[in-house]
Order: C-alpha cells, then sequence, then structure tokens
C-alpha cells in the first residue's frame, strides 16, 4: 500500500510538470496540492484504521457479553467443574468460576421468580456454667435463646433456608425454613416465616399475610434472624420478654407510609397468641410461670389474639449520620387466668455514621439502644400445698423491663469491634427467668467477604441464680451464605 501511494505521487508530480510546461502554470502550485492530496489520502487511512479498531472492540463486547450469559447459565447447574492440576491455566479459571460472583440463584426471571440461598450459622466455645460444662444446657438460663450457642462445645445454631421472589407484580413471597441441632445431637425443623407481602395499593398502604415476625422493635423489625445479629447471641432483655423464639405467629399486618418529607411508617398487626413463639402470652409449653399454673384455652373471642403497633421513621441529620426511632406496644392474654392480660411497650434508638468517601462501607460506626416495659398479670389461683390442703395466691402483676445498648465500629475494612451491655430487671431473684441480671459482651468479627465472617466474643453474665459469681463465657461463630439473600430493613 505505502509503495503504491509513492508510485502515484511521482506519476502525478511527473504529469504535473508537463501540464505546466505546456500551460505555463506553477509548479510549486502543483506540488502543493500533491502534498494535499497525500494528507487526505494519509487521513482517510488512519479513518479506516480507527474504524476497524471500534469494529474489533465491539466484537469483543458481544464475545464477552457471550461468555458472562454462558458463565451465568453453567452456575444454575450443581455440576462441578472437571478437576485440573493446581497452577494449570484450567485450575485458575475453574477457581475463578467457583468464587462467589454475587450473582443471585434465581429461578425464573421478568416479573415472576424466585431467589434461593442457604445461611449456615455455627458456634464453639465453652462457658464456666456448670450446666453448660456437664451437658445439661437445656436445663440451664444462662442461653435463653433458640439460635444461642446450646452449651460448651459446639452449636449448629441454625441453617436459614431462604425463597424469596416476586409472584406477580402486584404480590412477593417470602419463605425462611429454619434447622437446628441441639446439644444432643438431635435435628429440629422449623418454619420460621411464609407471608405474601403487596407492592402495589392504594394511599401508601401495603398488607402482609401469614407466619412472620412481628415488628416490634428494632430486633423484631431489622434483625429477626439470627445471622443478621451483631452478636452471638439475643439479648437477656429480648429473651426475657418474647421467649427462645422471637414473636412471631400466623396474621396479618397492615402499615402506611405518610406523605412526609422524610421516612414515617405505621405497622398494625393481629396475630395468633398461642405457642412458644408468643412466650408472654398464651404460651403453656411450661406447665408453670412465677408460681402460677398455666392452662392452655382456645379462642373465644377477639380478645384472645394478639394485637401490635409500632411508629418507625428515619431521616438523614447529614450525607454521613442516619438516625432511626421507633416505638412499639403488644397486647393479649396470658394462660394464668381467664382474664389475665399481658402487656409489653418498647422504645429503640438507631444512629449510623459513614463517610461520603469509604472504603465498601468502611469506616463506619453504629450504636443501637432498645428498652422494654412489661406488665403481666397473674391471676388469683387457689393450689394445693404440701401435706394437704389448699391456698390462695392472690393477683399481682409482673412489672419488669430491660434493655441492650451495642455499639459496632467498623475501623478498618474488612474488621468490626463491637460491644453490648443487657440488662433485666428483677422481679423475683429466686426465680431464674425472672430475677435481676447484667451480661456485658465484647466481640471482634472479620468479614471474608459479603458471604462468609467469623466472630470471636467472649460474655460476663451476672445474676443472684448464679450466687453472685461472674459466669464467663467465650464463644467463636462462623457463617457462610450459599446463593443470593435478599436486602434486610435498615
Amino acid at each position: 500500500m505505502r509503495y503504491n501511494s509513492i508510485v502515484v505521487c511521482i506519476a502525478l508530480a511527473a504529469a504535473a510538470s508537463l501540464n505546466a510546461a505546456e500551460t505555463g502554470y506553477d509548479p510549486q502550485q502543483i506540488l502543493k496540492q500533491i502534498q494535499e492530496l497525500k494528507e487526505n489520502q494519509q487521513r482517510l487511512q488512519q479513518t479506516v484504521v480507527e474504524q476497524q479498531r471500534t469494529i474489533e472492540a465491539l466484537q469483543k463486547q458481544v464475545a464477552a457479553a457471550d461468555e458472562k450469559q454462558k458463565l451465568a447459565a453453567e452456575a444454575m447447574t450443581v455440576l462441578p467443574p472437571p478437576a485440573s492440576a493446581p497452577g494449570t491455566p484450567e485450575a485458575t479459571a475453574a477457581k475463578v468460576l467457583t468464587a462467589p460472583s454475587g450473582a443471585p440463584f434465581r429461578i425464573g426471571g421478568g416479573r415472576a421468580y424466585m431467589d434461593i440461598s442457604a445461611d449456615v450459622l455455627m458456634a464453639s466455645g465453652w462457658s464456666s456454667e456448670p450446666n453448660y460444662n456437664s451437658g445439661n444446657a437445656g436445663h440451664s438460663t444462662l442461653e435463653q435463646g433458640h439460635h444461642d450457642p446450646q452449651g460448651s462445645g459446639f452449636t449448629l445454631q441454625g441453617l436459614e433456608l431462604a425463597l424469596q421472589g416476586a409472584v406477580d407484580p402486584y404480590v412477593r413471597g417470602d419463605v425462611f425454613i429454619a434447622m437446628n441441632v441441639d446439644n444432643h445431637g438431635a435435628t429440629s425443623t422449623e418454619l420460621e416465616e411464609a407471608y405474601l407481602t403487596t407492592l402495589q395499593m392504594p394511599w401508601n398502604l401495603q398488607v402482609k399475610g401469614g407466619q412472620f415476625y412481628t415488628e416490634f422493635g428494632r430486633m423484631g423489625t431489622s434483625q429477626p434472624h439470627p445471622h443478621t445479629w451483631d452478636f452471638v447471641d439475643q439479648p437477656v432483655v429480648w429473651s426475657r420478654m418474647f421467649g427462645p423464639d422471637g414473636l412471631r405467629n400466623p396474621g396479618a399486618r397492615v402499615s402506611w407510609l405518610a406523605p412526609a418529607p422524610f421516612y414515617l411508617e405505621w405497622f398494625g398487626t393481629v396475630q395468633n397468641s398461642k405457642g412458644e413463639s408468643a412466650f408472654s402470652f398464651l404460651d403453656t409449653e411450661e406447665e408453670e410461670y412465677a408460681g402460677r399454673t398455666l392452662t392452655d384455652r382456645g379462642y373465644s373471642s377477639a380478645e384472645d389474639l394478639l394485637y401490635s403497633t409500632r411508629v418507625q421513621s428515619s431521616f438523614n441529620l447529614t450525607d454521613e449520620h442516619t438516625v432511626t426511632v421507633g416505638g412499639s406496644a403488644a397486647f393479649g392474654p396470658n394462660p394464668t387466668g381467664e382474664n389475665a392480660r399481658t402487656s409489653i411497650y418498647g422504645a429503640d434508638f438507631y444512629w449510623k455514621w459513614r463517610p461520603v468517601k469509604n472504603d465498601h462501607g468502611w469506616p463506619f460506626v453504629k450504636w443501637t439502644t432498645e428498652a422494654l416495659w412489661r406488665d403481666y398479670d397473674l391471676a388469683e389461683q387457689e393450689q394445693e400445698i404440701a401435706g394437704g390442703g389448699t391456698e390462695i395466691l392472690p393477683a399481682a402483676v409482673i412489672r419488669d423491663w430491660g434493655f441492650y445498648n451495642e455499639i459496632a465500629w467498623g475501623f478498618a475494612r474488612p474488621w468490626v469491634v463491637a460491644f453490648r451491655v443487657d440488662y433485666a430487671s428483677g422481679y423475683d431473684n429466686d426465680d431464674p427467668l425472672l430475677s435481676e441480671r447484667w451480661r456485658f459482651s465484647p466481640n471482634l468479627t472479620y468479614h471474608f467477604s459479603e458471604f462468609a465472617k467469623i466472630r470471636l466474643q467472649y460474655n460476663a453474665d451476672m445474676a443472684k441464680h448464679f450466687h453472685d459469681e461472674i459466669v464467663h463465657g467465650i464463644w467463636l461463630q462462623f457463617e457462610f451464605l450459599l446463593g443470593s439473600h435478599g436486602a434486610h430493613k435498615f
């Protein structure tokens, strides 16, 4: 191409010279025109080269998109990649393909789909509480939560299977199934949640129905599942008032988002009031509570159901500071008598700081505090006494309260250090479920990625039923996530 251009230019120059001689034109003017033609030819060649490069770049993008679709399709299969020798290109490629990419494991598409995930939470450790070391953790009140460590040694705190997705443009569905292994090796499976939520309703309304955690307090609204906690175990006051499984039951909930310049939402819920997942209400898993015999009964009227309400608001103080405040209340019957009632009230506060310029969310500081109050009626009862005869237990009211205050500091990616103070007041210091209690819990968490973390936590427990001694506990927790897990509320 280059030699042809030179020949053409020489020929043009010769012809121009002859023509100039015959016509009297200036040869310098003709040479200038030849130079301009040559420059135009070079620009044309450069344009062709640039267009060719653009075509090649677009072809590479198309090939990359095809490869991405191919990898996504392969990720949907359960067949592992073929084994390759370490260090070979095939082994390196296989390692990349099997690493978590953040892409959801999804069935279906468009307006109807389902994301699937499995979250595994395991803890191991030791406690100075004698019942834990003797293998009788079930008879201890040290860790009262169902997903708390169940004794010295190893505990599978939970395998949570989540099925989440859009049913159609108007409704979405969420299902959470949990499996646990107790300290005797027995496996239990429970349906934690299975509910529908409307997506399009007038007047900023939303309806939820099925089996679900009650939107009560910070724990019940934003952190009902154990893998969302910043600590190995649930707060003492939460176990005291809502039992080992938290507050959840079949029912329906309606919420209203206020048309305000900041986030403001009201929740109203009605649910069944029976079972261990309604601990302070019609729960008769145990035969007695606070010295009263518990009697199971059915629903004879609307008053026998569990009613709760919550108001929650959130706003930004600045671009780096966010505050969330809430107030909750729950009302329902309890099994100590026909007209015995329980009322629980709560107030919670959450603050988070994160700079605008951050490293994948680090650094950050978040502070949570929540306080609960409870009025639990103890109906008048006639009970038999040893040696014969009966006695009348007068009506009374358990008025207790408690709080937890926790702060977490993500000081450098991927490290987080946290500290929590727990307190529950004492109605009866001789009753392990009602005695005054303190707990102090520092911990350190390392996030391998958004799919896995490891946490080390120390607990110092003090209560009357621990014989005024400090009970020490140290726990190592590990979590990993498979698949796509939906985002939790802020």
